[in-house]
């Protein structure tokens, strides 16, 4: 009778209270190529995460996933961005912590669900690591070492996920859902451009690839005055308002709960404990 109840302490512990998952999504992200909504620059994230219900209400979250970002300037309806000519994508390694709060009751009694559609609000905190590239004459280049802006930046960034979502019971156990959320970043270089930021003189660059990339302008300078896009001093950003760049996504979850535990029942079946009589 001790040794049985000593072995179901794990199950116990492993009960209602914990969820495993997957999520799969489509990105986009606010930065100085991608500052207007276009089907060309949304990109895809895949993310695994656990899920710890401390009560009916509240949960925190570990995520750890992938996800690519881009922007294209020859895509906007900008002039001044046409004619920057500048294009990017970005892979992003994250992961992150974060509280949710249910908007009902998220609560099951062996088979018995009180609510089969939760929907939850959250915000957390985490890090990433990008590695921004561009495309140039249909060859990849990754720009962070080339200091195109004339600046070394680090590819680490803290990150503040924020967002909503819903989930629904399928069975006691499997759960599909939906979730919209934004990554606040610390950093403005998730594009290889500093927000606010101007041509720099292409001698002080470290590299000939440097030289090549930093100004991929499609107007060329004027032949007399050498004045244009690409001049030392002139803009290379014009992105105006949040400092820094943001990312999101909007995807769907499937999520397993373990083995439900509650009292003396697993999966909504009596334990009893058997007779030596």
């Amino acid at each position: 009778m001790v040794a049985y109840l000593i072995l179901l302490l794990p199950l116990k512990g492993m009960g209602q209270n914990w969820e495993i998952g997957v999520l799969l999504g489509a990105t986009s992200n606010y930065s100085d190529p991608s500052n207007e909504i276009y089907l060309e620059n949304f990109r895809y994230s895949i993310m695994g995460f656990g899920r710890k219900h401390l009560d009916k209400h509240f949960a925190i979250r570990a995520n750890v996933g992938f996800v690519r970002i881009a922007g294209i300037d020859s895509i906007s309806t900008s002039y001044y961005q046409k004619t920057r000519n500048l294009n990017f994508f970005t892979d992003i390694y994250e992961g992150s912590v974060q509280l949710e709060y249910n908007l009902l009751e998220d609560k099951t009694r062996g088979r018995r669900i009180k609510n089969r559609t939760i929907p939850y609000v959250f915000i957390g905190l985490g890090m990433s690591y990008f590695t921004p590239k561009t495309i140039h004459m249909g060859v990849e280049y990754e720009l962070a070492g080339l200091q195109t802006g004339g600046k070394d930046y680090s590819q680490l960034c803290v990150i503040m996920p924020v967002g909503f979502g819903v989930r629904y019971y399928i069975t006691p156990r499997w759960l599909l859902g939906m979730e919209l959320s934004a990554r606040f970043t610390s950093t403005s270089f998730l594009d290889d451009i500093e927000t606010n930021s101007n041509y720099v003189d292409p001698a002080t660059l470290p590299s000939d690839l440097s030289r090549l990339l930093y100004d991929r302008s499609a107007v060329p300078r004027d032949p007399i005055t050498g004045i244009g896009y690409g001049t030392p001093g002139s803009d290379r950003s014009k992105l105006n308002g949040f400092p820094y760049d943001i990312y999101g996504m909007i995807g769907v979850t499937l999520s397993y709960k373990f083995n439900i535990v509650s009292g003396s029942r697993v999966g909504g079946r009596a334990l009893r404990c058997p007779r030596f009589y």
